[in-house]
């Protein structure tokens, strides 16, 4: 087992599931507390920024000679572990692959941007300050990256790099999310007596069909040339009170993924007035998250990052992909972002997650190129 993978398996065997609606565990925190002895080991200054009770970012900050702050940025939660087919809490190796709960999103990440941290040290001071941040609750609301981001100065960052799964390719744009509820009303009733009784789960029904029909259709005309199209999926359904009553509510919960460009609030209001003047009894709460998505970055550090790619005969092309990461919130600073890892998404979240090891190699040796590489505006 090399550096790189001591590392990640030190990062799985720390639990952090995202706690979502219930108490925190201190799972993300104990990963901050980890890189902050990472950080103290090296000499170099790592603090613990506390988002929520419980559930604290960790930042790691090493001084360079040169004026500019680099960004490394990825997220210290993980999806739960239920139903997983191989041992969540210990990495394990086989033919060529990790496994465990976290191994490709996002603790992979991590486990390279410190590696690379390693090696940059071990060539003296790096060129430009460089910034690395675990943060808390990318898999529900952002809010780690959200506290992150006052903390950042946007005249100083001369880029972010978001470590997330794109199988070392170079993501430069993404859709945005738009999550909330559509809520069903009736007035309820008996259910031996159904005539003339509005029931919520018929009109839910009908909103289901027209979602997955008419909805679909036409939302698939709006497209972008490096995400794709736009769509609106139902992930959730909550409703009733026994077996034999009407229910008063259903509710059906969506996820509506954006274009880079579309305005979330217009795109809400838009599907309030389309299913609230459609369907009786039907209202669209306000969203409980709403993120534009990340638009195409032609910043220097881009074409910088392209030069690296080429020099390590990777496909070094600007691409965008259909899912979110914290890079949009970062990017709304005005600060240029970008989305590169190792693995690829098709392994997040699933029951055997694995990563594998020639990726997780391949990106430590193309971010220590990148962070080696004098990256003021103008140098050569």
């Amino acid at each position: 087992m090399n550096r790189t993978e001591q590392i990640l398996a030190e990062l799985i065997s720390i639990p952090s599931v995202n706690p979502r609606h219930t108490a925190a565990d201190g799972g993300e925190t104990r990963i901050a507390e980890h890189l902050a002895r990472w950080a103290q080991g090296h000499r170099w200054q790592g603090r613990l920024d506390e988002v929520l009770p419980g559930r604290s970012n960790g930042v790691v900050t090493i001084p360079g000679e040169l004026p500019g702050t680099i960004l490394l940025q990825t997220h210290s939660d993980t999806v739960e572990v239920q139903g997983m087919t191989v041992e969540p809490f210990r990495m394990e190796r086989t033919a060529g692959r990790v496994t465990g709960r976290g191994v490709c999103d996002a603790k992979g990440q991590l486990a390279m941007f410190m590696a690379a941290l390693e090696r940059v040290a071990d060539d003296d001071q790096p060129h430009h300050t460089i910034v690395l941040a675990a943060c808390v609750d990318e898999e529900e609301r952002f809010r780690g990256v959200l506290d992150l981001c006052t903390h950042l100065d946007p005249e100083k960052v001369l880029g972010a790099i978001v470590g997330e799964p794109t199988e070392l390719a170079l993501v430069t744009s993404h859709k945005g999310v738009l999550r909330g509820r559509i809520l069903i009303d009736g007035p309820g009733g008996h259910s031996s007596m159904p005539d003339g009784v509005v029931n919520p789960i018929t009109v839910a029904a009908e909103v289901i069909a027209y979602v997955a029909g008419e909805m679909d259709v036409r939302l698939r005309e709006l497209t972008d040339p490096q995400v794709g199209a736009a769509s609106l999926t139902l992930t959730m359904i909550d409703g009733g009170d026994a077996i034999n009553i009407i229910p008063r509510q259903v509710a059906l919960s969506y996820d509506r993924r954006t274009l880079p460009g579309e305005d979330p609030h217009a795109v809400w209001t838009e599907l309030q007035r389309d299913l609230e003047g459609r369907f009786s009894g039907v209202r669209v709460e306000e969203p409980a998250l709403a993120d534009p998505g990340l638009p195409h970055s032609g910043a220097p550090l881009v074409h910088t990052f392209q030069d690296v790619l080429s020099r390590h005969d990777l496909p070094a092309a600007a691409v965008g992909v259909p899912y979110g990461s914290d890079a949009s919130k970062i990017a709304r600073l005005g600060i240029p972002a970008m989305v590169f890892g190792a693995g690829s998404i098709k392994q997040a979240h699933t029951p055997d997650e694995y990563l594998d090891l020639d990726q997780l190699h391949r990106g430590v040796e193309v971010l220590h190129d990148l962070l080696t590489t004098d990256l003021t505006p103008g140098a050569a």
